[in-house]
């Protein structure tokens, strides 16, 4: 924190990649930030299929059923609880889903939380089989991961932006996300399924909304949409303004 709060004293300029964190420096520190929003590469991450993804299917020794996608580990902003207990409600009408949680690396303590997990975890009976634990994912199997999964299921109770969000589009499949902010500045109301990230209940019907095929056929190509309109191209675009800005003050 204190490496952090020096990084922000010291800056000329500032952006932010929402106008919730805008609005969240303007208030505890009087910054004005510029509002740029976040990039994919989105020849990286596309539906594209290939012998890759299924040698890691087979290193994640995963069934066929439905995958459901979770990244960013266990934490409670990634109210992984929520998703943990959406996903047993789901399997009562889907017994062959599964659940990936990938991700997880982290500088901050999540111990007492992921206790909580483990422990209703291991309340799930027969179907804790069904939960795949991977820790962190090399970076170059991330596209892969996308494409395995059916559906990315993100109800996180604070995020910056949710750069996974666009990763997931790109890939080619639906997102099950918080109708909050940040995710309500970028998304619009058919591109992703959205849910009450205090309710399991309404993000496991998100979850099985998002295997709805006439459902899929909609929301696939509105979140390709999204992610062609978030390119690095135009996310790096957005900084040349205040970039201009400092070098007039320089040569001024």
């Amino acid at each position: 924190m204190a490496l952090q709060d020096r990084a922000i004293d010291a800056a000329d300029i500032f952006f932010a990649v929402s106008r919730l964190w805008r609005d969240r420096l303007k208030e505890d520190r009087g910054i004005e930030a510029a509002v740029v929003g976040n990039g994919v590469d989105t020849n990286r991450f596309s539906p594209a299929w290939s012998g890759e993804q299924v040698a890691l299917r087979d290193r994640l020794q995963l069934g066929s059923g439905p995958i459901f996608l979770s990244v960013g580990g266990i934490e409670a902003r990634k109210n992984t609880l929520g998703i943990l207990e959406a996903f047993r409600q789901v399997r009562a009408i889907r017994p062959d889903a599964q659940l990936v949680i990938a991700g997880g690396a982290s500088l901050l303590d999540h111990g007492d939380y992921q206790e909580e997990f483990r422990s209703c975890l291991s309340c799930l009976g027969r179907d804790a089989a069904a939960v795949h634990i991977t820790g962190q994912i090399a970076d170059a199997d991330m596209p892969s991961l996308y494409r395995l999964a059916d559906a990315l299921v993100f109800p996180s109770l604070k995020e910056g932006f949710g750069l996974v969000v666009l990763e997931a589009m790109a890939s080619g499949i639906p997102v099950v996300t918080s109708s909050i902010a940040p995710f309500t500045e970028y998304l619009g109301p058919g591109d992703a399924i959205w849910c009450d990230p205090h309710h399991p209940v309404s993000i496991a019907e998100g979850m099985a909304l998002a295997l709805v095929a006439p459902i899929r056929e909609q929301i696939i190509p509105r979140g390709l949409e999204v992610a062609a309109r978030h390119g690095w191209h135009q996310t790096a675009t957005a900084h040349l303004a205040r970039y201009h800005t400092l070098l007039e003050a320089d040569h001024a």
